[in-house]
């Protein structure tokens, strides 16, 4: 990002977040906004494989950058206001709280469910072992 003071990096529950964009964000757009060009849709298998870059996403943006960053976990944004706004130096307007409405129980049968616990352990253990508000200080550059 460029002319950037502050950014603000949401994240959550990463089987969620494949579950749900395999089912509602199954696009070229969507593939395109995550970098990803030279992975054809048609055969892809989110599942199977992080095809886009989830993971290194997390990882780049929980390191410090050229602009202050705060990470928060979705689920606890609400509950972290008073920093998000000390942050910002501003009142922010949060939306009310929505639940997420993929629940990873009941959207794919059982197999599949394993396959992306097994596909994506990893990243899963990076993001339950992460605090719900990271922040990282502009590198000098």
């Amino acid at each position: 990002l460029k002319r950037v003071d502050k950014a603000i990096f949401l994240f959550g529950d990463p089987v969620a977040s494949v579950i749900s964009t395999r089912q509602k964000r199954w696009t070229l757009k969507h593939f395109k906004n995550c970098g990803v060009n030279n992975v054809p849709i048609e055969t892809a298998d989110i599942y199977a494989k992080d095809f886009l870059g989830y993971e290194k996403m997390f990882d780049a943006w929980t390191r410090r950058q050229g602009f202050d960053t705060i990470c928060v976990r979705y689920e606890r944004i609400h509950d972290n206001l008073q920093i998000l706004n000390s942050f910002f130096g501003q009142h922010l307007y949060i939306p009310p709280y929505r639940d997420r409405n993929t629940d990873v129980t009941t959207s794919v049968d059982q197999e599949t469910l394993a396959k992306i616990q097994k596909n994506y352990r990893s990243f899963i253990d990076k993001v339950k072992s992460a605090p719900d508000v990271m922040i990282y200080k502009a590198n000098s550059i």
